[in-house]
């Protein structure tokens, strides 16, 4: 079985990765301390060694010199970010890596075999992909044919418009759009004639990305209304192996995975969301999966690149890195499929009475899968007064105010209650700030 990558990766800073680009408040600290200790009460995650990983992910997200968003405020775990190197041993570490370890499926030898026979040394590539095409153009196996259009995808702008190392850069800028049209189309094309639709940002009908409307993600893969995983795309060039891991993705994955235990709560050990990462001419694999309780855990693959320049000296297909992307491509849909198969053989807890409708609604709790931890609208802006306790609201309300506010309630809520419930749980999913919501909800019966 194919593993992940378990080497050495650079990691920005968190505040470079900060979705708010916001320090977090007393209450944003305050709401992930509640979120540990609920967690830890149940079932902490010990290593062998005896060191709890709940409680030391707890320390950092809540010292003092923690001034950013990280990972651990959402409880993910990335066991190579550097971070961690102060916190726990190496092979402490490599524990947390190869717990309960999801790997990548195998390359099937049948689809390994047709693609080595485009490891050929003709005069061009496209030259290549005809003489394969024309031999097996009969074939009815969805991954040859896709094998084949994907290499008839890069032949023709190997043949047609050779990219070189300024992709991205002066007056050859594309947009992300371009990017996954004109480079990463196979990344799109593998969902075809499957149950897994792969829609852009804006086109897709999910609704289980409902606790995650800040961070949407470039592509959406889904199976029965629930996100299974996503594409992100940028247009920027690497250096070497440097990529920028922010926020954003591993929370949207998170939320995604969140999503699938609340619907499947038995299969929250089998789940595993996926991202694919398109950077300029580079992709990487990451997966977000829960090897114990409520610890996420962020593993990735090595870095892949697309070389495709017109060299004259290296007119095999092998040679421009297209081998191991359609491997990694390939891979991703299977565990997506996987996902698929456990969502279809599972039966969804049902949904019969209001009860259940408003639990179903209702953000996400501790008991299932706490959603990615969103940073509270007063951290946004750092010169507002900090409230430490609800009641400091109401000493904002003088005594005719708060009159004046139950008469409204009495005249105007009453009579319209049925309808008041109807709209405060659509608003419930719609709208993450509850101040927000009852600031809508009253505008409406006002006007």
């Amino acid at each position: 079985m194919a593993t992940f990558f378990t080497g050495k990766a650079k990691i920005h800073p968190p505040s470079s990765a900060t979705m708010s680009g916001s320090t977090l408040s007393d209450i944003d600290k305050n709401n992930v301390n509640k979120m540990y200790q609920a967690t830890m009460e149940k079932n902490a995650w010990v290593l062998s060694t005896g060191k709890n990983v709940h409680e030391t992910m707890q320390n950092v997200a809540m010292a003092a010199t923690t001034i950013h968003e990280h990972l651990c405020h959402s409880m993910i775990m990335d066991p190579l970010d550097s971070i961690w190197e102060h916190h726990f041993t190496a092979e402490e570490r490599e524990e947390m890596i190869t717990y309960q370890r999801k790997s990548l499926p195998s390359f099937p030898d049948h689809l390994q075999q047709y693609l080595d026979t485009y490891d050929t040394n003709t005069s061009t590539a496209l030259e290549s992909f005809n003489n394969n095409n024309s031999a097996v153009a009969s074939n009815k196996d969805g991954d040859i044919l896709w094998i084949q259009e994907t290499m008839a995808f890069y032949s023709k702008i190997l043949e047609n418009k050779p990219w070189d190392q300024t992709l991205g850069t002066g007056s050859r800028c594309f947009s992300d759009t371009d990017l996954l049209l004109k480079l990463w189309r196979p990344v799109y094309d593998i969902f075809f004639d499957t149950d897994i639709t792969a829609a852009a940002t804006g086109t897709s009908t999910n609704t289980s990305t409902g606790t995650a409307h800040t961070c949407e993600m470039d592509l959406v893969f889904e199976y029965d209304n629930l996100a299974l995983g996503g594409g992100e795309i940028d247009n920027r060039m690497i250096v070497g192996d440097d990529v920028d891991y922010s926020l954003k993705v591993p929370k949207c994955l998170k939320n995604m995975l969140a999503r699938m235990v609340d619907r499947y709560p038995e299969r929250k050990s089998d789940f595993q969301t996926i991202g694919l990462m398109m950077t300029g001419q580079h992709i990487q694999l990451i997966s977000l999966d829960i090897p114990y309780n409520n610890i996420c855990r962020l593993t990735r693959t090595p870095l892949f690149k697309l070389t495709l320049m017109n060299n004259d000296n290296s007119n095999s297909m092998s040679q421009h890195g297209i081998q191991p992307i359609i491997q990694l491509v390939w891979k991703s849909l299977q565990v997506m499929k996987t996902n698929a198969q456990l969502v279809s053989r599972t039966k969804q807890r049902p949904i019969s009475t209001l009860t259940d409708t408003i639990h179903t609604l209702k953000p996400l709790t501790s008991s299932s899968l706490p959603p990615s931890f969103t940073p509270s609208f007063t951290s946004s802006f750092s010169s507002s007064p900090k409230k430490t306790d609800i009641s400091d609201d109401f000493k904002l309300i003088n005594n005719e105010e708060w009159t004046k506010c139950k008469e409204f309630i009495c005249s105007r809520v009453f009579p319209y209650l049925k309808e008041f419930i109807s709209i405060y749980l659509v608003l419930w999913v719609l709208a993450p700030d509850y101040a927000l919501k009852l600031s809508l909800i009253l505008t409406y019966f006002q006007s």
